[in-house]
């Protein structure tokens, strides 16, 4: 018996076989599937169906228990419960209508099945066999997740690297044109600049040459006459 199944029904069977409870138990009902989540159905395997999360619940609701989760749960239990256990929680159940305090509910189903062979110590080994049956499970689960995030988002991961992986080439190639461009506009305006310096100096010497001709003509013409 592990420390958990203790902790778990442990508080409800102190002293119960040192202390049996008076009271006339009901004949032995036959064994059932277990349904410790109070829905007033066994749960049955279904070996070929999947469960399918509703993908429109918030994060808020999904971590909250699930109905479909809880009948593939509840058929491993019932898979892995062992007679004791079975018995137990059956005979259990039995009486919640006419013994309303559980303490005393569960002494007399302890009580019950005693008288079947089977001790409390059974009924936690049995308990033992239930959480390791969930333990298999929320691996397999753990398993089934990783396995669909591979295949669901594995690729599109690695699209999505692709695409990084572009738009900073692209960026690279844009910061490049940029100096580019920004080099070129000043060269530009350097040799825009030198054009136009000597633009103006090549019509600044037409004008002075212009000006001396000119005035070399006018002596001409007025001094040979």
């Amino acid at each position: 018996m592990t420390e958990t199944s203790s902790s778990f029904l442990g508080k409800f069977f102190k002293k119960v076989e040192d202390e049996p409870v008076k009271t006339s138990a009901p004949n032995p009902a036959p064994t059932v599937p277990i349904n410790l989540f109070g829905t007033g159905k066994p749960a049955t395997r279904t070996p070929t169906s999947s469960f399918v999360p509703d993908t429109s619940k918030t994060i808020e609701s999904i971590i909250q228990p699930d109905p479909a989760i809880q009948k593939i749960l509840e058929a491993d239990i019932n898979e892995a419960a062992k007679p004791a256990f079975s018995q137990f929680s059956l005979t259990e159940q039995s009486m919640a209508g006419v013994l309303h305090d559980e303490r005393t509910r569960f002494q007399a189903a302890a009580a019950a099945i005693k008288a079947q062979g089977h001790t409390v110590e059974s009924v936690l080994t049995d308990v033992d066999e239930c959480l390791q049956a969930l333990d298999k499970k929320e691996r397999e689960n753990a398993g089934e997740a990783a396995a669909a995030r591979e295949r669901k988002i594995g690729a599109k991961k690695n699209q999505l690297a692709s695409i990084n992986q572009t738009i900073e080439e692209l960026q690279e190639r844009l910061k490049t044109a940029n100096q580019d461009a920004a080099k070129l506009l000043q060269d530009i305006e350097t040799d825009e600049a030198q054009i136009a310096e000597t633009e103006a100096r090549f019509g600044a010497t037409c004008l002075a040459y212009r000006t001396k001709l000119n005035e070399t003509k006018s002596k001409i013409a007025s001094l040979t006459r």
